[in-house]
């Protein structure tokens, strides 16, 4: 009989990958990196998704992530 799978929350997560979490925060909102599993207010990752990733990231087998598009800023009313 298999072991369940461990999870890991942000901050173990970013510690395995030697990372932030803000850093971990941004690559999961860009893409970088897999989304995590919700169960409420709990965020995880299966340790098995951490450990493909990052042999994927090592080995460069990983696509590059779309260019985040630009928000237009909205021009500035100097009138007096």
């Amino acid at each position: 009989m298999a072991e369940p799978q461990r999870m890991y929350g942000w901050k173990e997560t970013a510690r395995i990958l030697e990372i932030s979490v803000r850093t971990l925060e941004g690559w999961v909102e860009e893409g970088r990196f897999p989304k995590p599993h919700k169960n409420g207010k709990t965020v995880r990752w299966f340790s098995d998704e951490i450990l493909e990733w990052q042999f994927k990231f090592k080995n460069g087998l990983l696509p590059e992530p779309e260019p985040k598009k630009r928000q237009k800023k909205a021009p500035v009313n100097d009138a007096k």
